[in-house]
């Protein structure tokens, strides 16, 4: 089962164009919508979300280890808590 991601400006369909890993559990994956009236161009970040069963050496970035990764989490977090503003 692959995931799907709609379109947030049409609705549609949407493909993974490409992904660069950002960790071992982190991708920035570059969408695109398959409506060929909107093309909407998305990145998003796929990463573990929740963990249903837990093993010892899973923890989220660390500032001072991984900084880059921890800004770029940082700066997920707050655009998710705004909304988003369709053109």
């Amino acid at each position: 089962m692959t995931p799907q991601i709609n379109c947030p400006k049409c609705g549609g369909r949407t493909r993974i164009a490409t992904s660069k890993a950002m960790s071992l559990t982190t991708r920035e994956a570059y969408v695109e919508c398959l409506n060929s009236e909107c093309r909407t161009a998305l990145i998003c970040l796929l990463y573990p979300n929740g963990v249903i069963r837990k093993p010892k050496d899973i923890a989220p970035p660390d500032q001072a280890i991984q900084p880059k990764l921890y800004q770029q989490m940082e700066k997920f977090v707050n655009r998710i808590n705004k909304p988003i503003e369709l053109r």
